[in-house]
């Protein structure tokens, strides 16, 4: 589809990204902030990309900013954006004293790769999980030496949760703490949903099984919205209302999110493909103690390997969190980690325990965050 063609149907630009970010950011966020395109070579291709990068705190303001020890960098998840922490920043800058955000290559409003930008239905789509895992990680280490930044504390949510323990593993030197909010990819498959016969993966429910059939086609929530057209915003917007109905209460709080989260959502595609390869569904891994979605390579078995503090966060509504995290976290000390794996959950919040409980996700953090 022709660049015109699609900004005609899909009522969105990389402008109106850059325009409903700094709405968002700047209804929320009191610390100084500063941004900037960090330039990169995309893994794989050798094409030219860059990384959307906002900095928040003492330095953005142009100060010293070095009292409270390495900044924070924050990774966002899966069909999210860097502003999502719009309602964290200043108390982590009350914490860490310098924060910096950035957008995944591919998504948010990071250059969004021509080399995966096709819709793989089929078999022409040729990513490993590792290659995934590259794609995302040899890019966010050119970003890390562009940003000169030697060592630093690292939280990830979600997907970015999963990849941020990935970095951790292969760049122990470079991270101090790491906080896993809500990260997918920890558990194992149990072993028996893995003995589960055909005959009952069969006797799925058909909701189930759609879900599965359209993540087998690599179908993401990011084309649904595509495939919406002009109609996409105000879906987004019924999402958003629906979802944070406990922390939006102003209208105008919810158009600022919902605004920021279609044309996040609505960018040419990219990124976003990288989920089939990273992750699979599991169709009857609840019903048998586990997530229904599942990482190929999990990071359960690894756990131990880290080399700095880690702390897990979770919602007590988390999708994500069940009992098999917690076995792969006691799992992780009986083997002999370094440093203790802490668990902790956040009170009343799901899986956007940062928004849905700021208050007490923020007095997590900053435990964590002590010497």
């Amino acid at each position: 589809m022709a660049a015109s063609s699609f900004t005609k149907w899909v009522p969105t630009s990389a402008g109106l990204l850059a325009r409903s970010e700094s709405e968002l950011l700047t209804r929320f966020v009191r610390a100084p902030l500063s941004q900037a395109r960090v330039p990169i070579t995309v893994p794989g291709s050798g094409e030219e990309g860059f990384i959307h990068t906002v900095v928040a705190g003492d330095a953005a303001a142009g100060t010293a900013g070095e009292a409270k020890g390495p900044p924070l960098v924050l990774a966002h998840g899966f069909g999210s954006g860097l502003a999502f922490f719009y309602n964290n920043i200043d108390a982590l800058v009350e914490t860490f004293g310098k924060v910096i955000l950035f957008d995944w290559l591919g998504m948010g409003s990071s250059s969004r790769p021509r080399s995966v930008r096709r819709w793989p239905l089929s078999r022409l789509y040729p990513w490993t999980a590792d290659q995934s895992k590259r794609f995302f990680l040899d890019s966010l280490e050119q970003w890390r030496e562009r940003m000169a930044l030697d060592r630093f504390a690292l939280m990830g949510h979600s997907l970015g949760g999963f990849l941020a323990g990935e970095y951790a593993l292969e760049q122990p030197a470079r991270v101090s703490r790491l906080l896993l909010a809500s990260p997918v990819g920890v558990p194992n498959l149990p072993a028996d949903v893995l003995a589960v016969p055909r005959s009952e993966r069969r006797q799925a429910p058909w909701q189930l099984k759609l879900v599965d059939c359209a993540w087998a086609s690599n179908l993401t929530p990011q084309q649904l919205v595509r495939m919406a057209g002009p109609r996409g915003p105000r879906l987004v917007s019924a999402v958003v209302r629906r979802r944070f109905a406990g922390t939006l209460t102003a209208e105008e709080d919810i158009h600022a999110v919902g605004d920021y989260l279609y044309h996040i959502t609505a960018q040419k595609a990219s990124g976003e493909y990288a989920m089939n390869a990273l992750l699979s569904p599991n169709i009857l891994a609840r019903q048998h103690g586990g997530s229904f979605v599942h990482a190929r390579q999990p990071l359960a078995d690894r756990l131990h390997q880290l080399e700095m503090p880690t702390t897990l966060i979770f919602g007590d509504r988390d999708w994500m969190y069940h009992e098999s995290v917690s076995k792969a976290a006691r799992a992780a000390e009986e083997r002999g980690s370094k440093y203790p794996i802490r668990l902790t959950v956040v009170p009343n919040a799901g899986h956007h325990l940062y928004l849905d409980n700021s208050d007490d996700f923020h007095k997590i953090v900053r435990h964590a965050a002590r010497p």
